[in-house]
């Protein structure tokens, strides 16, 4: 059994400007910064599942799979 935490990091990311006092004025580049995190974090999670799914449909965990591509080359 997984010891890891699943953390939800987009939910956290839509947080941060309710969790700002709002008596300062929320600049605008760090909305903008904010938003390009949570459209990164979003894609990271999608490849995550679709690697998720590969490892599924070969009938491996996501270790092994990892494993296995650094074994021939194909993964750090």
């Amino acid at each position: 059994m997984s010891t890891e935490k699943k953390v939800d990091v987009l939910g956290i990311l839509e947080e941060v400007p309710h969790k700002i006092n709002f008596r300062w004025t929320f600049h605008k580049q760090v909305s903008n910064d904010l938003d390009a995190c949570r459209q990164v974090v979003a894609e990271l999670i999608e490849a995550a599942r679709e690697v998720e799914a590969d490892a599924s449909s070969l009938g491996m965990s996501t270790t092994r799979l990892t494993a296995a591509l650094a074994r021939v080359g194909g993964a750090p």
